[in-house]
């Protein structure tokens, strides 16, 4: 093994989480390494032999950059504000899997990792039954209207975020690289927690992706607890099947054009000019992503920032 590509490894994930205030664990940092030889016993040794050497600093477990030792608090506070919002995303998952065409429903973005803000608002990652996108879509963002649980400027507390869905036909996700790598989409699709997944779909998700592997040969797929799982049920409700039929076959095809256009009339003006532009705003009928303040650039700088600061050349 490699000694010095693993110190480099570790001070890279370091220096990205640090953009985000999130100190590591010694099984984390192993997590995300890309170093394939390492065993977690290399990184915990590399670890503190770091904070002998003053490179990175250390508190009750956690490891982060030097100066940067009120993140460990801050971790474990937004860890408990995470409990709760976690528990109304999987309230509401609940609800929404038995919605027609919901496949697939998982928790992403900083909430997937307990990270979020105590103002932060909840970001579902949905995929929909094929040629079905927009009919799930409609179905999901209405009911969630009407249960006053959509984000606005002024109140994205605890809200219900519906930026991106896929069907499986969209798995790989290489296509919405903004970089090579592209930092933030590698850890966003490994930190993905499946909380409704019947079918198996986040396996599949994660296999369209091996693209990720080369970056992190040590990062397991996330199997949350049986408190974070909607359970699979041997039969889908009767309204979801009932709906289900009567959106089959031409009018089915009829109706989800009319979904389409209904949604596309309503999208705000600054999303409207972004559609298919570039990554950021994705309509099609695979993928409907709607990141209008898409930090990924940011954070793409900030990390190489960091990196050369830390690793210097």
């Amino acid at each position: 093994m490699n000694e010095k590509e693993l110190n480099k490894s570790i001070l890279s994930e370091l220096a990205y989480f640090d953009i985000f205030e999130h100190p590591l664990t010694p099984m984390e940092v192993w997590r995300f390494v890309s170093v394939k030889e390492a065993s977690l016993l290399d990184v915990i040794q590399a670890l503190e032999q770091a904070v002998v050497d003053s490179v990175i600093g250390s508190k009750w477990g956690f490891y982060f950059l030097p100066g940067r030792e009120h993140a460990v608090e801050l971790r474990l506070r937004r860890y408990r504000e995470a409990e709760d919002k976690y528990g109304k995303a999987v309230k509401y998952i609940r609800r929404l899997s038995k919605l027609p065409f919901i496949r697939m429903i998982g928790v992403c973005n900083s909430l997937a990792y307990s990270n979020s803000r105590l103002e932060g608002d909840i970001d579902f990652f949905i995929v929909t039954e094929p040629g079905r996108i927009w009919t799930a879509r409609f179905y999901t963002a209405g009911y969630l209207k009407l249960m006053n649980e959509r984000p606005e400027a002024d109140n994205t507390r605890d809200k219900i975020c519906l930026t991106f869905f896929l069907t499986p036909e969209s798995f790989d996700l290489r296509s919405i690289k903004i970089s090579e790598p592209d930092i933030y989409l590698a850890h966003w699709i490994k930190q993905v927690v499946p909380i409704y997944d019947p079918d198996g779909l986040y396996e599949k998700f994660l296999s369209a992706n091996q693209w990720v592997n080369e970056l992190f040969p040590h990062c397991y797929p996330n199997q949350p607890p049986p408190i974070r799982q909607v359970n699979k049920i041997m039969h889908r409700p009767v309204i979801q099947k009932i709906i289900e039929k009567i959106h089959q076959g031409r009018i089915g095809n009829w109706l989800e054009i009319k979904y389409q256009k209904i949604q596309e009339n309503v999208l705000p003006p600054g999303l409207r000019e972004l559609i298919n532009k570039d990554s950021r705003v994705v309509l099609s009928d695979k993928m409907l992503k709607f990141h209008h303040n898409d930090r990924r650039e940011q954070y793409q700088r900030a990390w190489l920032e960091k990196k050369s600061i830390l690793i210097p050349r």
